[in-house]
């Protein structure tokens, strides 16, 4: 005979048992849905100068490995793009590829631009707004502010370059500005990828090309309705050649983002000298 303390907890299991657990009758199951993941699970990488798609074929491979979709698409000019680099004279020009791409997508997406990318990302952020772009992510980059030029963005965001290493070129003469940029392969491994596999630095000095000069004298028209309603992370490079930890905090001070990430042992090119890492932080920005 069950005293009436033990029926009472009897009873109380029975009444939890029937809220909380799911019963079955005839071929009938009841199923209790969960909240999907916040993520877009899809990711837009954007290089940087002298760069193009290839160099995300790590990142792209790992992110595609946990479920992403991922679109890495050549600049106007750059990577395998036939365009020459002299004839483009607007930003709008150099992303059109990315700007075709989003135009197609249904659903959101997130960003990540390397180095100059930053003032792709940053066009295309007050292009698309966010009911295009959830968040967007600045890796050892420019991080551009309304009515500033890559150029006024980086004046306290990069070091002297060695002139032979980037030469201008000027394609209409030299009584006119600049149309491109050169890139001289030979210091390749000591402004991009001091850290990085030398297998990487051999198909980079194979793949890079020249970059528009009109990109980065174009001023950047950001407003607080588009531009500012995306929320931006920086990703500082700890063994940056090219941006040292002290320029890149100052970019950061200068237009500070929601969030900051540290690859403390990468040069300037994350995608080769840590790319799990880097995937792990686009994983990540992609939940906040």
């Amino acid at each position: 005979m069950k005293t009436t303390k033990e029926l009472s907890c009897l009873l109380t299991l029975l009444i939890f048992g029937m809220l909380f657990f799911p019963t079955t009758s005839g071929s009938q199951t009841t199923k209790y849905k969960y909240p999907a993941a916040k993520g877009t699970k899809h990711a837009v990488l954007v290089h940087g100068s002298f760069h193009g798609a290839w160099c995300w074929y790590k990142v792209s491979t790992l992110l595609q490995s946990r479920g992403f979709t991922v679109a890495t698409l050549d600049l106007t000019s750059q990577g395998i793009d036939k365009t020459i680099a002299d004839n483009v004279t607007s930003i709008e020009q150099f992303v059109q590829p990315v700007v075709d791409y989003l135009n197609n997508v249904t659903g959101k997406v997130v960003l990540l631009g390397h180095s100059l990318g930053g003032v792709s990302v940053s066009y295309l952020m007050e292009k698309f707004g966010p009911e295009k772009i959830t968040k967007a992510m600045f890796l050892a980059s420019i991080m551009p502010k309304n009515n500033q030029s890559f150029f006024e963005a980086s004046i306290v965001g990069t070091k002297t370059i060695p002139p032979e290493s980037q030469p201008l070129i000027f394609a209409n003469g030299p009584s006119n500005p600049p149309t491109s940029i050169g890139i001289n392969v030979a210091f390749a491994r000591q402004l991009f990828y001091r850290q990085s596999p030398e297998e990487d630095v051999t198909l980079a000095k194979t793949l890079l090309v020249p970059q528009p000069y009109a990109v980065v004298v174009e001023y950047l028209h950001l407003t607080s309705q588009r531009y500012g309603k995306i929320p931006r992370y920086y990703i500082v490079t700890g063994k940056d050649d090219l941006i040292e930890v002290s320029l890149q905090e100052a970019i950061i001070a200068m237009n500070p983002p929601a969030g900051v990430f540290r690859l403390n042992n990468s040069d300037h090119s994350a995608f080769f000298s840590e790319p799990l890492k880097l995937t792990n932080i686009i994983e990540h920005v992609d939940l906040l």
